[in-house]
């Protein structure tokens, strides 16, 4: 096949020229990445809304995190008014397994991996990066996250797959840049009604992972990482 093929860009080569014979190859390789992102994204249960992905998110985690919804706070730098979408506290269980004790933000963004991918992850990032500097308000109390996390569909890996292979770069070169200001992501393993495996991540260091055992159901929690989260330089030169 390759023979075949190798002859066949040489003879349209030829005719056409080397960069047009390229581009017809190119375009039928696009034709056929579209087509099996359509046919994947019709098989597979995806999220729909920011809202429902809130309900996942409070539905699975609430067993071991607090979680405040709608806080609101003061970006330190702009005086502005900000709210997020949640400060979570790790309850003692976490804490016990290593979790760092105190606050962290939780934002949650839908974001279409089939359509308009660059300019919604590029504002869910930065959206989140612009928390780790604000304080917030929850009860009477101003606080400071110890990091904030952006929580998405793409988090699940049957919708990450759906993303285009220069949209699968952006997004790590947006993970990399974000994890340098405190903003973590969390990943998913299972699907939407079936959780296996939490994860949160900065850039490709775990953190902190929530697993249970397929045999017997046993939760267990650990942290593989003990510097993901004090190595990371936020300021100056680095």
């Amino acid at each position: 096949m390759a023979d075949s093929v190798d002859e066949l860009l040489s003879r349209m080569s030829e005719i056409d020229g080397e960069t047009a014979a390229l581009q017809v190859f190119q375009q039928r390789i696009s034709a056929v990445k579209k087509r099996r992102r359509d046919e994947l994204a019709a098989s597979t249960n995806r999220f729909a809304s920011e809202v429902e992905l809130s309900a996942w998110l409070k539905s699975h985690l609430q067993a071991d995190f607090f979680l405040h919804e709608e806080v609101r706070g003061r970006h330190l730098a702009e005086d502005l008014g900000v709210r997020i979408d949640f400060v979570a506290y790790p309850k003692q269980h976490l804490i016990d397994a290593g979790f760092e004790a105190g606050p962290f933000g939780i934002e949650v963004k839908y974001i279409d991996p089939m359509n308009g991918f660059s300019r919604k992850a590029s504002r869910a990032f930065w959206q989140t990066v612009t928390y780790t500097d604000s304080e917030f308000y929850v009860g009477a109390e101003a606080v400071r996250l110890n990091f904030a996390m952006l929580f998405t569909n793409l988090g699940f890996d049957a919708e990450y797959k759906l993303l285009a292979s220069d949209d699968v770069e952006q997004w790590h070169a947006f993970v990399n840049l974000a994890h340098h200001s405190r903003v973590a992501r969390l990943e998913v393993k299972g699907t939407k009604a079936r959780l296996e495996q939490w994860t949160i991540m900065f850039s490709s260091n775990a953190y902190f992972y929530r697993k249970a055992e397929f045999r017997t159901g046993e939760v267990k929690y650990w942290r593989p990482n003990t510097n993901a989260l004090r190595k990371i330089q936020r300021v100056g030169n680095f």
